[in-house]
């Protein structure tokens, strides 16, 4: 067997061959094998624009990228002219697979100067599991390649390969329509309130996009925000939110003091050099201040690139603004990592707060996460609050704030001035 300690990119044929032999070292029924094929999309557009001397510097580039990310057991291999795969033994189920999945789209996301030209890389990924989701060896690759095409399909970063997977995928051009969407202003924004759990007074809204697509109707976010990272759309679309978002904010009525307003920004926006100035012209554009502003990243996007990232959110931070960090639980950053974390707040993700009133476990990391934080110095945002008995088990636990389906589905900008002028805490505390 090859050795699956080298430092190499394997070829199609010794990919395969080290495929049968590492199934068979895990058929003890101990060990779990996650297999990843990686595509890289566009790539035979990059070659039409900037030529095959620069394709290959930018296949070199992702190999080595690759290399970069895997432990010292993984295994890489080129099986196609742009395709590549990232064999990973030993692996401990769906989440540590993601795990490699989100490091691998955040680390590509970054542009690449190739020849005097920033070039964009972006990828697809399939993943599929043995023994969970394949017999053998074939089926494994079988399994990641069919996720790998509903992926590329349906405009995903990555999908997991399942028997029972029914999803549809979108059957029109998504591109090309968000690029209608983007010149004709064709999305909304939607508002769902935040409480501050001490006071039971509204204290801010996310602002969250949503897109209504006139031939077929609402697209479901997932689906037009994974296109528009892939494709770069995401840089004008967040343009749009930002200005959006601090424009109907300066609407609100102040009968509960000046409401925050909080902004998604994703992994591939916070590469971008000149975000915190932008920010700062469109506060000084809107007339907001600066305060009321927090903007939301994922843990898992900022501890792709952590350094970096930290040095953005810095920036931002140094305007006023606030950071929010989103569906904190689910990223797997250590504690070294998070007692460097530039943040005001956290969020504890919607999937720890579901079934808080019955799970003892949820309890526990709730009401962890909450003393972490407080121990920093920072908020504790619970998302996903849908009943009377979640709100009061988390205001027992000293929660800072409080968001979901309890309280309000998220609204328009109309109906969310309309839920703060006839906002009363009687109808949410007994």
């Amino acid at each position: 067997m090859l050795d699956s300690d080298t430092t190499q990119v394997l070829n199609r044929g010794e990919f395969f061959r080290c495929l049968d032999e590492c199934v068979a070292q895990q058929q003890d029924g101990q060990a779990q094998l996650g297999l990843l094929l990686i595509d890289i999309n566009r790539f035979n557009r990059i070659n039409a624009i900037f030529g095959f001397n620069v394709g290959d510097e930018l296949l070199q580039n992702v190999r080595q990228r690759l290399l970069s990310l895997k432990r010292k057991k993984d295994i890489v291999a080129q099986i196609g002219n742009d395709e590549f795969a990232l064999l990973i033994p030993g692996i401990k189920g769906e989440s540590h697979a993601l795990l490699a999945v989100n490091k691998i789209i955040n680390t590509m996301c970054s542009e690449v100067q190739l020849n005097d030209s920033p070039i964009a890389v972006d990828v697809a990924i399939g993943v599929s599991l043995y023994p969970q989701l394949a017999v053998n060896g074939e089926a494994l690759l079988q399994g990641a390649s069919t996720a790998l095409r509903e992926a590329k399909s349906g405009g995903f970063t990555h999908r997991v390969f399942s028997e029972q997977d029914t999803t549809p995928v979108l059957d029109w051009d998504v591109e090309s329509e968000l690029d209608n969407a983007i010149r004709d202003r064709g999305f909304e924004i939607h508002f769902q309130p935040k409480v501050n759990i001490k006071t039971r007074l509204p204290y801010g809204a996310e602002a969250l996009m949503r897109w209504n697509h006139p031939q077929h109707g609402s697209v479901p976010v997932d689906k037009f925000i994974a296109v528009a990272e892939r494709t770069g759309q995401i840089m004008p679309m967040t343009d749009w939110l930002i200005n959006s978002a601090m424009r109907q904010a300066c609407e609100w009525p102040t009968c509960f003091g000046e409401q925050t307003v909080s902004i998604n920004l994703s992994p591939r926006v916070l590469h971008e050099p000149d975000l915190a100035e932008y920010i700062e012209s469109a506060v000084n554009i809107w007339g907001i201040d600066a305060r009321r502003l927090i903007f939301e990243v994922t843990e898992s996007g900022i501890m792709a690139n952590p350094e970096q990232i930290f040095e953005m959110l810095v920036r931002v931070q140094a305007l006023g603004a606030g950071i929010s960090i989103d569906d904190f639980g689910t990223g797997y950053s250590s504690l070294a990592y998070f007692k460097m974390l530039p943040a005001n707040e956290l969020k504890i993700d919607k999937a720890f707060i579901t079934n808080i009133t019955n799970s003892p476990q949820d309890q526990s990391l709730v009401s962890a996460v909450i003393a972490l934080s407080k121990g920093f110095g920072l908020g504790v945002v619970a998302e996903g609050v849908e009943d009377y008995d979640s709100l009061k088990l988390l205001e027992q636990m000293k929660c800072d704030l409080i968001q979901g389906f309890y309280f309000s589905r998220p609204l328009t900008n109309v109906g969310y001035q309309q839920w703060l002028d006839s906002y009363q805490p009687e109808n949410y505390w007994r």
